[in-house]
């Protein structure tokens, strides 16, 4: 394999993710968001696809607050949004299936700028 190749075949590796609603909201809909998303992605771009999955029947003013406070967590660390996706999953995934959990309360950590999704 040349170079060019193993870019390529970087380029387009793609990482399993599996996101679950935090169980401080209350939600009807509790199964999991799975995607298949590319490694040069990032999780930002989830924002819409995740308020409609999750909260598809609440109300409008609910869902404003919802995207405003919504970040994603694994293993008790707030992950960042900024980076691709596959540099958050070598850092902290790793597995076959990554599995990350979403929340929309306030958070208050050191990473509290850039775990937020902007608005």
């Amino acid at each position: 394999m040349d170079s060019t190749e193993i870019q390529t075949e970087i380029w387009n590796q793609r990482i399993t993710v599996s996101i679950n609603l935090s169980n401080q909201v209350e939600s009807k809909m509790c199964l999991p968001y799975i995607a298949l998303l590319p490694r040069v992605s990032y999780l930002v771009l989830l924002k819409k696809e995740l308020l409609s999955h999750f909260f598809h029947s609440i109300r409008e003013d609910k869902l404003k607050e919802y995207s405003k406070q919504m970040w994603l967590e694994w293993k008790g660390r707030a992950i960042r949004w900024d980076y691709p996706t596959g540099l958050l999953h070598d850092l902290y995934g790793g597995s076959t299936v990554w599995s990350l959990r979403l929340h929309v309360e306030v958070v208050v950590s050191e990473y509290s700028r850039t775990t937020h999704w902007p608005t």
